[in-house]
């Protein structure tokens, strides 16, 4: 997918969102995190993908697997404290969906 097609998706996804349609949203990250992008779009992708599916849908464990391939994705490539703040996140939109 091109830079500017996934730039495209990036800004209806946070339209969707601004709107009040989530769900819709997911779609948009899904796409990104299925096509041919960068590591960094389909992390942040993923991020906003475990978002929005742990703050409104029952969705754990696929947002979990979210999290953990946003991780992967970032583990070696980003320096550590890159790396740590995105763990550190990852713990808090899961803390977050269990409260």
């Amino acid at each position: 997918m091109s830079a500017e097609a996934t730039q495209v998706l990036f800004s209806l996804a946070e339209e969707l969102d601004r709107e009040g349609h989530p769900l819709q949203a997911c779609k948009c990250y899904e796409a990104i995190c299925q096509s041919y992008t960068t590591p960094t779009n389909e992390t942040r992708a993923r991020l906003r993908l475990a978002q929005n599916l742990l703050r409104h849908t029952h969705c754990v464990f696929e947002a979990k697997n979210h999290l953990e391939r946003a991780h992967f994705l970032v583990k070696g490539r980003m320096s550590i404290p890159v790396a740590e703040r995105i763990q550190e996140s990852n713990l808090i939109i899961m803390k977050n969906a269990y409260t």
